[in-house]
């Protein structure tokens, strides 16, 4: 088994650090606030203030050290980014939108009260999260099990599974048309199957990240020996996404659970080490998306971040056009309040018609934008703008807050076994979903593409054990370690 050298002693941070913070904080607020920017200004620092004092709790309760990789922490930094980078652009621009930011925005160019308006709803968010969170959490024994070693039939199983997944994809373009030139073609290339197979082309898509965390950790069982592999395969997925300009979320999401099973299982990581690959991670995510979208250098906006359309922007703007548009929306059907405990049952069996709030919205409001493949994600707080405004905000923070925290506790508890730890990278490293997509959003995925992995790497691991296990000697001194 690996063993973890940071259990004890895991890098600090010191106690200047956060009266820093808040000065830093503050200075900010005071430069940039006025009469017109007050509505904006006011909800940005406090969900800053707030974001900052979660961690301050941590810090406490872990004598010193803050828990980058802990599931809280995580869906924190998430809210608080998606939150601050359209809050910050909005005043960097001087309160006007640039031809190439998200044309709805262009098109409405909001004032200072609507921006601040859906802000608060972002601060709602998170505070009844980290209350909730923290009450739940409670605190626990910073300690550390090695992580166990699978079967060398386990890793048999995953490769096998996975080159399924990859045949059957290969199968299905035989009879449909699945391949794509652009990035929305891969979206309109899943609608263009039948139902049956387009619910399978999806979720076993999905499945294929499980199985890569599978991998990753049986791999980081048996560091330092696997250190070449693991760099080897980071490094050609990252020049992969770069040449082709294509999604950056697989790239991302194989760093960040690589980077957190590292923290996890090797050694800690520095404070300063997790903070400068952040700033850089997210430069390189702006950029990429940037150039995706056709943004060049010696454009009229320059390099301006803020100035292109990007994801944080992107979903900021679905509350802000929601939330304008919100009386002519009329009453919403009961399935658009249960839409994500609806999605656990298959369309098949469904006694209604089910409804998926990001395929609604596109549709209704940019049907042309739908028919060429485009789609837009719908997040957490568009949900709160049509289904109770501010109390809809906090009821889904602190739902999210107690399911996570008993997450954590679990994974506290049973940290030595295998499944219960690629379980918690796997809900850690998608928590961005419960913000960016809707708030049960993880309930779906876990049902059709983590149980699934498990079970099929299970029986595939189980059929082959018996011809991957060595026969034993007949002697005992004809035994040999293999």
């Amino acid at each position: 088994m690996a063993e973890p050298s940071h259990l004890v002693d895991p890098p600090s941070v010191p106690g200047y650090i956060w009266p820093l913070i808040v000065a830093v904080i503050t200075v900010a607020f005071l430069a940039t606030t006025d009469g017109r920017t007050l509505f904006v200004t006011v909800p940005l620092t406090a969900g800053l203030l707030v974001s900052a004092g979660f961690l301050w709790v941590l810090w406490q309760r872990r004598r010193g050290s803050v828990p980058w990789f802990e599931i809280g922490a995580v869906y924190v930094a998430v809210v608080a980014l998606y939150m601050v980078y359209p809050l910050a652009g909005f005043l960097a621009l001087g309160q006007t939108y640039t031809p190439w930011n998200d044309a709805r925005l262009v098109m409405m160019q909001p004032r200072a009260d609507e921006i601040g308006r859906i802000a608060w709803l972002y601060v709602c968010h998170l505070v009844a999260f980290a209350g909730v969170y923290l009450t739940v959490r409670g605190r626990l024994p910073r300690q550390a099990v090695p992580l166990s070693r699978p079967r060398l039939s386990f890793f048999i199983a995953v490769v096998i599974v996975y080159v399924s997944i990859e045949a059957f994809g290969m199968f299905l373009g035989l009879f449909y048309n699945t391949s794509a030139d652009t990035y929305l073609g891969t979206y309109l290339a899943a609608r263009r199957l039948p139902l049956l197979f387009a619910q399978l082309f999806n979720h076993l898509n999905g499945v294929k990240y499980v199985l890569s965390l599978m991998l990753m950790a049986a791999l980081f069982s048996r560091y330092p020996a696997s250190k070449p592999v693991i760099a080897g395969w980071l490094v050609i997925v990252g020049v992969i996404t770069i040449v082709r300009l294509g999604s950056r979320t697989e790239v991302v999401l194989l760093i960040l659970s690589a980077a957190m099973m590292y923290d996890m299982v090797v050694r800690s990581i520095r404070p300063r080490l997790v903070i400068a690959v952040a700033v850089v991670g997210l430069l390189g995510f702006v950029a990429s998306g940037a150039a995706r979208n056709g943004a060049t250098v010696g454009g009229r906006a320059g390099l301006n971040p803020f100035a292109y359309a990007n994801e944080f922007e992107n979903l900021f703007t679905n509350a802000v056009h929601l939330d304008r548009m919100r009386p002519t929306i009329g009453e919403l059907p009961m399935a658009f309040y249960v839409a994500d405990f609806a999605a656990v049952l298959p369309q098949q069996f469904a006694s209604f018609t089910k409804i998926d709030r990001a395929d609604w919205y596109v549709n209704r409001f940019f049907p042309a934008y739908a028919m060429v493949g485009g789609g837009l994600a719908f997040g957490t707080i568009s949900e709160s703008v049509l289904t109770g405004g501010w109390l809809s905000a906090l009821a889904a923070g602190a739902a999210l807050g107690f399911c996570f925290a008993k997450i954590h506790r679990l994974y506290v508890r049973r940290s030595d076994r295998f499944g219960v730890f690629v379980m918690y990278v796997w809900v850690t490293t998608l928590s961005y979903q419960s913000f960016r997509n809707s708030t049960f959003s993880l309930l779906v995925l876990f049902a059709y593409r983590f149980v699934p992995a498990v079970v099929l790497v299970s029986l595939v691991a189980m059929a082959l054990r018996p011809a991957t296990v060595p026969a034993r000697p007949s002697h005992p001194q004809d035994a040999v370690e293999v």
